[in-house]
C-alpha cells in the first residue's frame, strides 16, 4: 500500500514540474512575441517625408477695434447721392468724392454743367484750404510777436515778424476776394445753384468709403487708453447710401485722413511673453481669411492679457466695414528646414531626428530653433534629406 501511494506521489511531481516547464516556455514565447510586435509597430506606423524650407508660426486670437482719424462727410441739402470715386479709392486733398443734386435740377443737370459744377466747387474748396492755412499761419507770427516785444535787443527779428504778419494779412485778403468774385459770378450765371447742387471735397488725403460703422466718435492715435466697454459696445454699420435720395443733414460716409489706422489687439495672457518688439512687422489674419501687414506700436496692460496697439497702413475693405471684428495676431514667425514635430525625439544629449540610409535608420542631431503643434523648424539638416516620423 506505501508503494503506490510512493509511485503517485512521484506522478504528480513529475506532473507539476512538467507543468512548470510549460508555462516558462509560454511565458518566454509571450515576452518575445510582444518584443517583435513593439518592434514591428514603432516602424509599421513611420510615415516618411523630406526636410523641406518653410515657416513656424505664433499666432494668437484676438478681438480687435480699429482707430481712424476720419472726416464724416454729411449732405447740406436735399437730393440724390452720386459718386464720383469708387469706395475704398486713395483721394488727394482736394479731390471731389460725392456730388448731391436736388430732384428740381435733374433735368437741367446736363454732362457739361455737371463737370463745370464739379470744377467750380474743387476750385472754391482749394481757397478754402489756403484761407484756413494762412490764418493759422497768421496765429502763430502773433505769437511769436508777443514773445519778441517782452524780450530786449530783439528789435530787428520783431520788425521782420510785423512785415511777415502784414504780407499773410494782404494775401489772406486776396484769397477773400478772389473766392467771393467766384461765388458771385458763378451766381450770377447759375442761379440758386447751392440750393440745388453740392459737391463734397476731401479736406484731407485719405481713403473715401461710403459708409459709417457707428465709432466714429472714438479717437484716433495710439495714445488713447482702451476701456473695456469699447470692446464691448455693439457698433451699428449704415449701409451706403449712394444714388438714393438722403436728406440735409444726413451721413454719407467718410474720407480715413492719413492713410492709415490704428488697430488695438485684445490678447490672452498666453501670448504675452511672444510680445512683438516695437516697430516690428507682423501679421494680421481676419475671420474670412485675409491677411494685412502690421507694424507693433505699443502696448498696454489689460484684465487677463494686454491690449497691444498695431499701425495698418493696408486699409482692406474687410478692415473698413467694420469698428470691431476678431481675428489672429501672428507675433513671431520663423522661417528655416521644416520637419514634423513628430519626427523629433529627445536623448540625454540632446534633439534627434530620423533618417534612412541603406535601409537601415539612423539619427541626425538637430538644434530646434523653435516649434507649433505640428512642425518644427531645425538646424542641421539638409534640404531634400529623407525624414521618418509618426
Amino acid at each position: 500500500m506505501s508503494g503506490l501511494k510512493s509511485q503517485s506521489s512521484q506522478r504528480i511531481r513529475r506532473g507539476f514540474r512538467f507543468h512548470g516547464f510549460r508555462m516558462l516556455v509560454a511565458a518566454v514565447v509571450i515576452l518575445v512575441t510582444t518584443e517583435m510586435l513593439l518592434i514591428w509597430s514603432q516602424n509599421a506606423f513611420l510615415r516618411t517625408t523630406v526636410a523641406d524650407w518653410g515657416s513656424v508660426e505664433r499666432s494668437f486670437p484676438s478681438e480687435l477695434l480699429i482707430l481712424r482719424k476720419e472726416h464724416v462727410l454729411v449732405a447740406p441739402i436735399d437730393g440724390v447721392v452720386y459718386p464720383l470715386v469708387n469706395a475704398g479709392s486713395r483721394v488727394s486733398r482736394g479731390e471731389s468724392v460725392l456730388e448731391i443734386v436736388n430732384s428740381r435740377w435733374e433735368q437741367k443737370l446736363t454732362p457739361e454743367l455737371r463737370k463745370d459744377l464739379s470744377h467750380f466747387s474743387s476750385k472754391i474748396a482749394t481757397l478754402a484750404y489756403q484761407r484756413q492755412g494762412l490764418e493759422q499761419e497768421i496765429i502763430e507770427r502773433r505769437k511769436q510777436r508777443e514773445y519778441l516785444k517782452r524780450q530786449t535787443n530783439l528789435e530787428k527779428e520783431l520788425l521782420q515778424v510785423e512785415l511777415e504778419i502784414a504780407q499773410l494779412s494782404n494775401e489772406l485778403s486776396r484769397i477773400n476776394r478772389k473766392r467771393e468774385d467766384l461765388l458771385n459770378d458763378y451766381e450770377r450765371m447759375n442761379p440758386d445753384w447751392s440750393q440745388n447742387y453740392v459737391c463734397l471735397i476731401a479736406d484731407e488725403p485719405g481713403i473715401f468709403w461710403p459708409a459709417l460703422d457707428g465709432g466714429e466718435g472714438l479717437p484716433d492715435g495710439t495714445t488713447y487708453l482702451p476701456r473695456a466697454e469699447d470692446f464691448s459696445k455693439n457698433y451699428k454699420s449704415s449701409s451706403p447710401v449712394l444714388e438714393k435720395r438722403v436728406r440735409a443733414g444726413q451721413a454719407l460716409g467718410k474720407v480715413i485722413n492719413g492713410w492709415e489706422e490704428t488697430i488695438i489687439a485684445k490678447v490672452g495672457a498666453e501670448a504675452l511673453s511672444f510680445r512683438p518688439k516695437e516697430g516690428m512687422k507682423c501679421e494680421l489674419i481676419l475671420s474670412d481669411g485675409q491677411r494685412s501687414e502690421v507694424r507693433f506700436q505699443s502696448h498696454v496692460l489689460a484684465q487677463k492679457g494686454e491690449f497691444w496697439f498695431f499701425q495698418d497702413k493696408s486699409l482692406v475693405p474687410s478692415l473698413l466695414k467694420k469698428r470691431k471684428l476678431r481675428g489672429y495676431i501672428v507675433a513671431s514667425r520663423s522661417t528655416g528646414i521644416r520637419l514634423p514635430r513628430t519626427s523629433l525625439v529627445e536623448r540625454t544629449d540632446g534633439w534627434k531626428t530620423i533618417t534612412m540610409r541603406r535601409g537601415q535608420k539612423k539619427e541626425i542631431p538637430v538644434e530646434v530653433v523653435d516649434t507649433d503643434d505640428t512642425w518644427a523648424i531645425v538646424k542641421g539638416v539638409s534640404l531634400g534629406t529623407l525624414i521618418l516620423y509618426r
